[in-house]
């Protein structure tokens, strides 16, 4: 609550500031006189009449009749002295609220006078300046004070007195005149409608070079500031209008967009002449002033997006009061009444009953934002009743229109409000974005509780598979092994020597086992080298001479502890039929990559036998526990494998294991 009083409260502080600051003159003769020494020394006024004409309202505007007066070259300063009369520049008459319809007005020519004294060493040349003439076309001329010297015409602005209403005037005065202690009478005419409305600024003559500056400034202020605002106002309802393509729900930016739009309009005849037509001169000033009507609607449904609770009859009455206005004064039928003061009386009087509302809402807790529109509307209403008042003739003309940078800061204030919003919409972001990373934090552990949960089950499955995988290899091999013998030696078919033997077998086999479930790292070349460990002492025993020819090869990814220990099965088997059967006195082992494969060679030289032999020793059940050259083959298929048996008599036995590199899945 205290952020919203203290926000209303600087933009009331910043209003009445401000109003205070720009409705002094922005003229005044004491102001200049500090600026630079440029004066009069004093002011007269004669009236005279603009000859018959009059003036009786119908369709048109009062001044648009200016259009038809006659050459202004015509028009001379009375001669007679005693038409002239002491005047206080500047000069004004108010404007009334309505002018009505059916009554005569008289057209006549207001002639000021004013003395300026060349002093010694003031720099040359010399000018004029007017910051501001309301009425009709300003005649200039200048003569050197003697009764009987000519007035020379040094301006006519007929061709451009359509935009003269805000556009400051300079006239260089000629050297001739303006010799070192000559006294200079300047004459400047205004035609204007009789008891409608007229103005003259209080005019600056001295030194060209200060007269320039202050022409220079207000320029700027009264023409090129206009113009650089409309600008700027486009270029940022051109950055909302771009923004509102990207969001959902793009109110606030269209308003935005529509609300420099029309400003533009609004301020066009600020820096832009009004055509010269009568009829395109009317509908020009209808556009220019109704649009401020549409302007204050749009600020109010702008501000109005900002509360939570949409006062739908409070928008209909305000576009239902700048429809009436505007069908109200629009160009096409003849006038009742001209009233462009009321229209705009009108027009601060709903704006100051809606900003009333607004700062109750305000004060109730709409936000802070909200207050800081409500205030920057309340600067804008008071700066539009000084532009009332200076419209109206109530003001000395010399005034700026301050309207147009009161839109200025209501526009970067409305902006400022939508980067608020942005900002929040990215802090609910950030906010939304913080929770989904938490939410997703804590599915993570759950995911890795899960993982950790299903990794261990995982292994405990393996171990399970592996130890089952364990207990069929030993009953199958080992088991199988001891049950013959337990037979054979039961029934007395078996002597001592052989029921060793059987019984090296079975330990044979028990250490294959245990070698399949040594880390090899996939390498076949260190599987057989445990087996060469394993099967060293036996050779030799039997006086078999071992040659090991093993070259590099890759390893085999396929090759686990099941896999490893089928290879060495089929390894022992080939070693076990060399000790057995071959009375060989050298065996060969080589390893080496042949294509994609890679081969495991055991050759002897033994005695060597057809294949039959190898098939008929399996079918005689000589090979106990199940070993021979069918099993040999039913493992190396097992293996996606290959075994090749070439034997012949006298020439010993070569056996080749090919073993995939890649097996097919």
């Amino acid at each position: 609550m205290a952020e919203r009083w203290l926000a209303l409260g600087l933009s009331l502080l910043l209003a009445a500031v401000v109003s205070a600051t720009l409705l002094l003159d922005f003229n005044a003769p004491q102001r200049a006189e500090q600026a630079a020494p440029v004066a009069y020394e004093e002011a007269m006024l004669a009236i005279a009449p603009l000859g018959e004409q009059e003036l009786q309202l119908g369709r048109h505007l009062p001044e648009s009749a200016i259009l038809a007066l006659p050459p202004a070259q015509r028009q001379l300063p009375p001669a007679d002295g005693a038409a002239w009369q002491p005047v206080v520049l500047p000069d004004h008459a108010t404007r009334e609220a309505a002018l009505q319809s059916g009554r005569r007005y008289a057209l006549e020519m207001r002639w000021y006078r004013v003395q300026h004294r060349v002093a010694e060493g003031e720099p040359l040349p010399q000018a004029l300046h007017i910051a501001r003439a309301v009425g009709g076309p300003v005649l200039v001329m200048a003569r050197r004070d003697i009764a009987e010297a000519p007035w020379r015409l040094l301006l006519d602005n007929t061709p451009d007195w359509l935009s003269q209403w805000n556009r400051p005037l300079y006239v260089a005065l000629p050297p001739e005149l303006t010799t070192p202690g000559a006294v200079v009478q300047v004459a400047i005419g205004l035609p204007t409608v009789h008891g409608v409305q007229y103005g003259l600024a209080a005019p600056l003559i001295g030194p060209a070079s200060a007269v320039a500056w202050q022409q220079q400034r207000r320029q700027f202020w009264q023409v090129t500031a206009m113009q650089l605002l409309s600008l700027s106002g486009l270029v940022l309802g051109a950055l909302a209008l771009a923004l509102a393509w990207r969001r959902q729900q793009p109110g606030s930016h269209l308003l935005f967009a529509a609300i420099t739009s029309v400003w533009a309009v609004r301020n066009l005849h600020y820096f832009v002449a009004p055509p010269g037509e009568r009829v395109a001169y009317e509908w020009f000033w209808w556009a220019t002033n109704s649009s401020i009507s549409w302007l204050t609607l749009l600020f109010y449904l702008f501000v109005l997006r900002f509360l939570p609770r949409r006062y739908v009859a409070l928008e209909r009455a305000l576009l239902g009061f700048c429809v009436v206005l505007s069908l109200l004064t629009i160009p096409l039928w003849p006038l009742q009444a001209e009233a462009l003061v009321m229209q705009h009386a009108l027009n601060v009087a709903v704006a100051l009953g809606v900003c009333l509302f607004l700062a109750v809402l305000a004060l109730r807790g709409a936000g802070t934002e909200f207050s800081l529109l409500v205030g920057t509307l309340f600067v804008g209403i008071v700066l539009a009743t000084h532009d009332l008042l200076l419209l109206s003739g109530r003001l000395p003309p010399g005034h700026l229109y301050l309207l147009p940078y009161s839109c200025l800061l209501l526009l970067f204030t409305f902006q400022h409000a939508l980067a608020r919003q942005h900002a929040a919409a990215f802090a609910d972001l950030a906010r939304a974005n913080a929770e989904q990373e938490l939410r997703l934090a804590a599915q993570q552990a759950q995911l890795e509780a899960h993982h950790v949960t299903l990794v261990g089950f995982e292994r405990e499955q393996a171990l399970l598979r592996e130890r089952q995988r364990l207990m069929r290899d030993m009953h199958d091999g080992l088991g199988s092994a001891l049950l013959s013998s337990l037979a054979l030696v039961q029934g007395r078919e078996l002597s001592q020597p052989a029921l060793a033997g059987m019984l090296r077998e079975c330990i044979d086999d028990l250490r294959l086992v245990i070698d399949s479930l040594e880390p090899i790292e996939n390498d076949l070349a260190t599987l057989l080298g445990t087996l060469r460990l394993r099967l060293g002492d036996r050779l030799a025993a039997a006086g078999l001479q071992l040659h090991w020819a093993v070259d590099d090869v890759p390893p085999l990814a396929w090759l686990d502890p099941p896999s490893a220990l089928q290879v060495l099965r089929l390894a022992q088997e080939m070693f076990t039929n060399v000790l057995k059967h071959a009375r060989a006195h050298h065996v060969h082992v080589s390893l080496r990559r042949v294509g994609d494969d890679v081969q495991v060679e055991i050759a002897d030289d033994g005695v060597g036998s057809p294949a039959a032999s190898f098939e008929a020793r399996d079918a005689s059940g000589s090979n106990p526990g199940g070993r021979g050259l069918r099993n040999m083959r039913a493992r190396a298929e097992s293996l996606g494998a290959r075994v090749e048996f070439d034997s012949r008599p006298g020439e010993g036995t070569r056996v080749r294991l090919s073993l995939p590199i890649v097996r097919a899945q």
